[in-house]
């Protein structure tokens, strides 16, 4: 009977509030909905990453070390049980400017069996003084594939300290496995906040260590990511490279108090070889000292003979003013004499080129003369010959004349003696 009733107070209830009643029924839907959808993409999601992360070659385990990791500790981590492969890489928080600000950028060097980086735009870096920039940080700079850009340590050390150049070329934008999230990471430098990455090439990093380690767990890529079976094998490897740690810095303490004596030594080594030069520069010195107060003594003897010898060149020298002076008043009277003989030698040069217009003048007379004579001579020469052939001709007809004469008077003989009958 209680049922009854409170089944139809229920009913009464909700029918006399059925709008709120539908409007919480669609929520309650709603929310189980979203719910059913979550937990129905989970899988989906978890299977699409991990194929990413696969794809990627994402490590599974990164090493880092306060003082570095050397080759050693790389072979060391390999030769742990449940670890597959690992390769040591660098990396470096550096600031870089984006207009008037700095932004914190985490530098890492480009692995070559880990964390294979996507590339959106351009290429990867092929040598140092190149880089790949992360394309969410470029989306909100001016920044280009192309444009040099030039880094800050951010801690006050030259950057040049552990990179081979503090300035690159961006020939590339891309994504890295590394960085899934908006999130960047935090750092020491700048605001502390790193707001992208960028990836070189290993030639880029001038360090003598590497700063961590990537690290490939045997089985792992088989799991699936996110599960507890990736994560139990992953924290197995964990542990077991954990489990070296002490045995590795160890070694790693000793190598560098090793280096360190080994600098000392050499620092003692050059402090002693400077200290034995100190000496011999000391005996040196002393030496000198004797051998410059016996030099000194012949410099002062050579000072002495040398004032005796400049007060002997400045009386000379007096005298040679002297003579200088006579000279020049004999130059002085010379030069005048000089002048003088140069004037008349202008004024008979003068008259001599008077003379000489003269003369030819009298020369241009004379064979005009001598040519007026010559052509006279000629017209004379002319008439002579005129005159003896006149006179050849005169002759000749004397001749004729006479010779006439003489046949006329023969004749005129001939003709007494001979009468005609």
């Amino acid at each position: 009977m209680k049922k009854n009733v409170l089944r139809k107070d229920f009913i009464i209830e909700i029918k006399k509030t059925m709008g709120r009643f539908v409007s919480i029924f669609f929520i309650v839907a709603l929310g189980v909905a979203f719910y059913s959808g979550i937990r129905a993409s989970e899988p989906s999601m978890r299977f699409t990453a991990d194929q990413y992360f696969d794809d990627s070659k994402l490590m599974d385990l990164k090493v880092m070390g306060t003082m570095g990791l050397t080759k050693a500790d790389i072979k060391a981590i390999g030769k742990v049980s449940g670890i597959e492969a690992v390769e040591g890489g660098y990396s470096k928080d550096v600031l870089c400017p984006v207009g008037d600000n700095e932004k914190v950028v985490h530098m890492l060097s480009m692995q070559k069996n880990f964390d294979q980086v996507s590339v959106v735009k351009g290429r990867l870096p092929e040598k140092a003084g190149e880089c790949l920039v992360d394309e969410d940080f470029l989306s909100y700079t001016d920044l280009k594939v192309g444009d040099t850009v030039t880094f800050h340590s951010g801690d006050g050390e030259a950057l040049t300290d552990s990179l081979v150049t503090d300035t690159y070329k961006i020939v590339g934008i891309g994504n890295s496995p590394l960085y899934i999230s908006f999130g960047r990471g935090s750092s020491t430098i700048g605001t502390g906040e790193i707001s992208g990455f960028v990836v070189v090439d290993k030639a880029s990093f001038d360090m003598d260590v590497y700063t961590e380690a990537y690290v490939k767990v045997s089985g792992a890529e088989e799991k699936t990511a996110f599960t507890d079976e990736y994560n139990n094998l992953s924290d197995a490897a964990k542990e077991a490279v954990s489990a070296i740690e002490e045995e590795r810095c160890a070694v790693r303490k000793q190598e560098i108090v090793d280096e360190a004596n080994e600098k000392l030594a050499d620092s003692e080594k050059t402090v002693n070889e400077k200290s034995q030069e100190l000496e011999d520069a000391k005996k040196e010195l002393e030496s000198g000292k004797s051998k410059a107060a016996e030099e000194l003594e012949k410099a002062k003897q050579q000072i002495t003979d040398g004032e005796a010898e400049l007060a002997d060149a400045k009386q000379q020298i007096a005298d040679g003013e002297t003579q200088l002076a006579d000279a020049k008043a004999q130059l002085n009277d010379k030069q005048a004499q000089l002048d003088l003989a140069e004037a008349q030698y202008e004024s008979g040069k003068a008259q001599l080129d008077q003379k000489e217009q003269e003369l030819a003048d009298a020369q241009t007379a004379l064979e005009a003369a001598q040519a007026d004579t010559k052509a006279k001579e000629t017209a004379a020469t002319e008439k002579e010959n005129l005159v003896a052939e006149k006179q050849k001709e005169y002759d000749t007809a004397v001749e004729e004349e006479n010779a006439a004469k003489r046949a006329k008077a023969l004749v005129k003989g001939l003709t007494e003696k001979y009468p005609l009958i």
